[in-house]
């Protein structure tokens, strides 16, 4: 929903160009995109899978560590042709009041600071993690694809 909305958003910002707060929804995020389908990567191949299950795993713990809800984090990088700046910027804004929140329950000091640390690092590696994992098993499908086009008899 928070796609659609950003959409919506990007749309409102074409017919009020000099209403600064809604051009951030006009620009791409490549962050987020439909490469990195990660409810996709969920129904690979045994085989396929063993390293996107770690970084899965890996990167819902974390988001659960500062107070977040792993799946939900997760579920952005989901199937969806482009996110604008603006929505992750909504993303990032939200995460860190929850992440802060969750700090300050816990009596960390500087607990908002802390909280813009953790998320950005966290929203900067979960798409460097998904997209080196999405690489990988296209590169390995590159690779098989070769290996049996090239194992024809020759005469």
């Amino acid at each position: 929903m928070d796609v659609q909305i950003g959409e919506l958003k990007g749309d409102v910002a074409e017919l009020r160009p000099y209403d600064s707060d809604l051009q951030a929804y006009t620009v791409a995020d490549d962050s987020y995109t439909a490469s990195m389908n990660a409810a996709e990567l969920d129904n690979l191949d045994p085989s396929e899978a063993e390293k996107w299950l770690a970084v899965r795993d890996d990167l819902v713990a974390t988001a659960n560590s500062f107070g977040l809800d792993g799946n939900k984090f997760l579920a952005r990088y989901n199937d969806h042709d482009s996110v604008s700046v603006g929505t992750t910027a909504t993303w990032k804004d939200a995460d860190i009041s929850t992440a802060a929140a969750h700090f300050n329950s816990q009596g960390v000091p500087d607990s908002y600071e802390r909280a813009e640390a953790v998320v950005g690092e966290l929203h900067q590696v979960s798409s460097s993690k998904i997209a080196a994992v999405v690489q990988e098993i296209a590169h390995t499908r590159e690779q098989a694809t070769h290996v049996h086009e090239d194992d024809g008899h020759s005469l």
